[in-house]
């Protein structure tokens, strides 16, 4: 495949892929659960040379494959990178986008530490207005 424009790579997320912020738990030198938001852009094909071809392009992602489905993750920082590149591109996902970016500008990764809850509760809300725009009925319409 030639060069990969930026409208292109955007289409394909806006068709093929997802901006969410997930939640997980874990245990960081306690027994105490800490909550770990991220934010994850995920692209899915049959086909895994575009997805290669998006990586190599900007360098960043995970590429991985089940069940004869490729898939492309990019997370935190370079999700932000990715979606500020690509985000005037955006025609479906544009929100979604934006609520991401936001979330990795206003919440500082704080990794060895445990969150206080104002810092919980807004990771938490950030996680709730993407989860909204992903439902089905949420979505922008063109």
């Amino acid at each position: 495949m030639g060069k990969l424009s930026k409208d292109y790579i955007a289409g394909f997320l806006d068709g093929e892929g997802t901006i969410t912020i997930g939640r997980s738990s874990y245990r960081y030198k306690t027994r105490k659960h800490n909550d770990c938001y991220i934010v994850l852009v995920g692209i899915y094909n049959t086909k895994k040379k575009v997805l290669f071809d998006i990586r190599d392009k900007y360098k960043l992602g995970h590429i991985s494959c089940h069940i004869n489905v490729w898939y492309l993750s990019i997370t935190n920082k370079a999700a932000y990178k990715f979606l500020i590149d690509i985000r005037p591109h955006l025609r479906l996902k544009k929100k979604q986008a934006d609520i991401a970016i936001q979330f990795q500008e206003n919440c500082i990764q704080n990794t060895n530490k445990k969150l206080t809850q104002a810092q919980l509760n807004l990771r938490e809300k950030y996680r709730r207005r993407i989860t909204r725009l992903n439902h089905i009925g949420g979505r922008n319409e063109l």
